[in-house]
């Protein structure tokens, strides 16, 4: 009898080690569809209760694919405007921008998020970033309610750049037409054949000159938009981040 309390001790001890071990790594169950390095996220403060997880991509470099040089998880869903959206377990979702869009941008000198509480529109304007007398305004990729913004993002808007897919998070929206939204955004090849066409307008847009559009090594230069006269910027923006006029 005393042999057998001994190894139900044992037992136990070894069981609440083990579960003790994956706590401390922080493993949580994956939110979005299976993919290479996914991972936990720190969401930092919103304007609401803040959400238990929030499972992205922790950073562009994490991205197994890269197309023209920018990463493009293939875990995510993307808006034709340059967002990207990431399915939650909880029902919600994380929106934000994707690795374009962030270097493009380069260093914004000021953001504007939708408040909590507002009801968005796919395709209708989202938010809005400011750099060196550029504005850009994006499309918010979902119809539903924002239920959390990301104030990491308004105190340091340079993680858009250096995290677009992780810490660079945007809002979390409550979806209100999920499957007949999810028709409208991409994934797999057609995303990429998407990106590889914004690239090619970018390149066009400086006469094919990769020399201006590309550092050495092929990764894209940041803050090429405020290269761009004012004109020409927002002919461009107008036709890559195609955000409705109306709303």
């Amino acid at each position: 009898m005393s042999l057998f309390l001994t190894l139900l001790t044992f037992g136990v001890f070894v069981g609440v080690s083990y579960l003790s071990g994956f706590m401390k790594k922080g493993i949580v169950p994956k939110a979005v569809p299976e993919g290479p390095f996914i991972g936990p996220l720190d969401i930092g403060d919103t304007q609401r209760s803040t959400p238990r997880t929030v499972v992205v991509l922790p950073t562009a470099a994490d991205a197994a694919v890269r197309i023209e040089g920018y990463a493009l998880p293939q875990s995510l869903y993307y808006h034709q405007g340059h967002a990207w959206v990431a399915l939650q377990e909880s029902g919600t979702a994380v929106i934000g921008v994707d690795d374009f869009a962030g270097k493009l941008i380069g260093k914004p000198t000021s953001v504007k998020l939708p408040r909590v509480g507002e009801r968005c529109r796919q395709g209708a304007k989202g938010w809005i970033f400011s750099t060196k007398g550029r504005m850009l305004a994006m499309p918010f990729p979902l119809d539903g309610e924002v239920v959390a913004i990301n104030e990491r993002v308004l105190n340091n808007p340079e993680i858009l750049t250096k995290e677009p897919y992780g810490n660079g998070w945007l809002a979390m929206v409550k979806p209100r037409e999920l499957k007949r939204n999810l028709r409208n955004l991409l994934n797999g090849a057609i995303a990429m054949r998407w990106m590889e066409e914004s690239a090619a307008e970018l390149r066009s847009a400086f006469s094919g000159k990769l020399g201006a559009v590309y550092q050495d090594g092929g990764l894209p230069k940041e803050g090429l938009a405020e290269c761009f006269d004012e004109a020409d910027w927002e002919r461009f923006a107008d036709r890559v981040f195609m955000v409705e006029r109306r709303g």
